[in-house]
């Protein structure tokens, strides 16, 4: 998504825009909503009419589209973002395609104005160095000169603000969820040994690399135009569209932000309709709208996998180790006298820099740093002590021809595609999956208290 050709004034041109947004992670309360989304079919029309207009004048394009809550969504706020949903996406700019766009964007940018709202109610603000960071990550993926990015997306007929609007919203709201909501969350022990255990038994079974495109369904009366909605961006996908940037700007998913990456999932994780679906799929090719609690489904099988197991010999460690030598005739109480020795030192020990120390106070000569061995390169002894050694912990003194070794592993080093995250990672999933799922959870609810009114 980051090519770039050139155009005949000398100037770089992107054939798709890449959005960069943070993974992963919006009224007056109590107006009752009117006017739902379904009405998005009849209205677009006149969007239409007006987005392909040459000379648009300055009042059409301050129609108001939407009212949410006390804030308006202009013409001119949906005609820019179907723009950048229309360049990003590399789709072809043309009447059918707006108006088949056109009801999923006024959507997302309704779903906008919700999460800023609630931010400013609770506080919550993006400050310029939040923003200016975020795009210039965009530039640079991109390939846009730095601060050159409003000029960029002038030149593609994309007013700036839209992307900047979208930038503040996606930061507002991960800030708000995590101050309000991740104090409320906690992951025992218990969840993060069972997390090992799913891990350990799913060895061997075929995983599935997915992305997605969801599009919410909130009630019965919205079921039929969100089948549309999803049905539109299938078709735009068979026409050409990049599914990581639709997804991207029109998914209403967790995983939009990772333009619609779930990751790798084994076929027991999924509802029965999506596996049924996904079981049909070849690797590049997407599924139809798919029926789900909550919404429809369009799935991406990016690739699939056996789940293998980790072979231990296969570690890389880096190792350090304090090696009393004994010598080869060494009767019983020299050998006792040694290990008493070790044990004696195991206990005082506490971490890789005591380890190195007081290596080099006993002998640097014979112990120290090992360096980074494969496990399976080591003496049969050292490798037992080193197997399930956990990092920064003493070994037990084991014994070898050359004498009482202590050992401690400073770095795991995983065979490629195979490395077991730490507890500490285990803990950041879950309290994030946690967390995403009080985050739908938080939009939903803003939405059924909001006052919206479609005008166009």
């Amino acid at each position: 998504m980051d090519r770039c050709v050139t155009a005949d004034n000398g100037r770089q041109t992107m054939t798709r825009l890449s959005m960069v947004r943070t993974p992963g992670l919006n009224g007056l309360h109590g107006m009752k909503r009117h006017n739902t989304l379904a009405t998005l079919a009849i209205v677009m029309v006149a969007l239409v009419q007006l987005t392909l207009a040459p000379r648009a004048t300055a009042q059409e394009v301050q129609r108001i589209a939407a009212i949410v809550n006390d804030e308006v969504v202009s013409v001119m706020d949906l005609v820019g973002r179907i723009n950048l949903v229309i360049f990003s996406s590399g789709l072809q700019d043309s009447a059918e395609t707006r108006k088949r766009i056109g009801p999923q964007v006024l959507r997302t940018l309704i779903d906008e104005r919700l999460r800023l709202q609630e931010a400013r109610r609770q506080n919550v603000s993006v400050t310029e160095a939040e923003l200016r960071d975020r795009i210039r990550l965009i530039e640079q993926q991109n390939n846009i000169p730095e601060n050159q990015i409003s000029e960029f997306l002038k030149a593609q007929r994309i007013a700036p603000e839209s992307m900047f609007t979208q930038i503040r919203s996606e930061i507002s709201w991960i800030k708000l969820v995590r101050r309000r909501l991740q104090s409320t969350v906690t992951i025992s022990d218990d969840e993060i040994d069972e997390w090992f255990d799913q891990r350990k038994a799913s060895e061997g079974r075929t995983e599935y690399r997915l992305s997605e495109i969801f599009i919410i369904v909130e009630n019965t009366r919205e079921d039929t135009e969100m089948h549309d909605n999803a049905t539109r961006i299938v078709d735009q996908l068979r026409g050409g569209a990049d599914f990581e940037n639709m997804a991207r700007q029109l998914s209403n998913g967790v995983t939009a932000a990772a333009g619609g990456d779930a990751g790798w999932v084994l076929q027991e994780q999924l509802q029965e309709e999506v596996s049924v679906a996904v079981m049909a799929l070849e690797p590049g090719q997407f599924s139809d709208p798919i029926s789900t609690s909550g919404g429809y489904l369009i799935v991406l099988l990016r690739d699939r996998r056996e789940r293998l197991a980790t072979n231990p010999n296969e570690v890389k460690v880096a190792l350090k180790q304090i090696l009393l030598p004994i010598s080869s005739d060494a009767g019983a109480d020299e050998i006792k006298s040694q290990t008493e020795f070790a044990q004696e030192i195991s206990g005082t020990l506490a971490g890789c820099d005591d380890m190195a120390r007081t290596a080099a106070e006993l002998d640097p000569s014979t112990s120290g740093d090992v360096g980074t061995v494969r496990i399976g390169d080591l003496p049969a002894a050292l490798r037992s002590a080193v197997i399930g050694l956990e990092i920064g912990k003493i070994s037990q003194p084991t014994r070898t021809e050359a004498g009482i070794h202590l050992l401690m592993v400073c770095e795991r080093i995983e065979p490629p595609g195979s490395r077991m995250p730490s507890r500490e990672e285990v803990h950041a999933r879950l309290m994030e999956n946690k967390l995403e799922s009080l985050s739908r959870r938080y939009l939903r609810n803003l939405r059924r208290e909001a006052f919206v009114d479609i005008r166009i």
